[in-house]
């Protein structure tokens, strides 16, 4: 059995299984962003276009600039945007295709993020 270890992993030393082409095909995968805007008005060019993107491409937002409360620990986020898509390979399809690149472009330019892609279960 393989077994999988990540720094801070709660699960650290117990056998997962581990998924299969198969899975992962039907597995969802969640795109976490934490953004720092440093140019609002120009960032607000960004939202529609990278709406439109992500819905083209098979996602959904799951939560888009809402409050945050701090629960545990030092983490300051900016404005989080959390986006489901239907698999791992449909998010990084996203994230590089042509459509988004202009929107890539402007947030890029208009702010600081730190973005993960996450497997849902």
């Amino acid at each position: 059995m393989f077994e999988h270890r990540a720094r801070g992993d709660l699960h650290a030393g117990r056998h997962r299984p581990q998924p299969t082409a198969c899975t992962l095909r039907f597995m969802p995968a969640y795109v976490i962003v934490d953004v720092s805007i440093h140019d609002p008005v120009a960032y607000e060019k960004y939202k529609p276009l990278a709406h439109k993107t992500v819905v083209d491409k098979g996602g959904k937002y799951i939560a888009r600039g809402g409050n945050t409360q701090i629960l545990e620990g030092e983490w300051q986020p900016g404005r989080v945007v959390i986006l489901e898509f239907p698999n791992a390979a449909k998010a990084k399809e996203w994230l590089e295709c042509a459509e988004y690149a202009p929107a890539r472009a402007i947030r890029h330019a208009t702010a600081k993020t730190n973005m993960i892609l996450v497997d849902g279960v």
